[in-house]
């Protein structure tokens, strides 16, 4: 999940069976349009975690860094550089 398109495939594979990345917008509100849900959050913050090793605080968990796949990708952009 490095690139905004690995971002939407996960979402897709995981969030939205028989959906396609085109579907998802970089800035489309993955939580307000109820493709991901708060328990959704949590597996997405588990995938980032396993995926790239990073370590993400309590802190990090706020849902404002994971509503779009553009903030998403900012927030692993910003934690690899920490």
């Amino acid at each position: 999940m490095q690139t905004r398109e690995d971002i939407k495939a996960f979402i897709v594979q995981e969030f939205v069976p028989g959906g396609s990345t085109g579907e998802i917008g970089d800035d489309l509100d993955l939580l307000n349009t109820g493709v991901i849900d708060s328990l959704g959050v949590l597996n997405l913050i588990s995938a980032l975690e396993n995926d790239f090793g990073l370590v993400i605080e309590p802190e990090d968990m706020d849902t404002a860094n994971f509503a779009t796949v553009e903030k998403i990708h900012a927030f692993i952009h910003a934690k690899r550089a920490a």
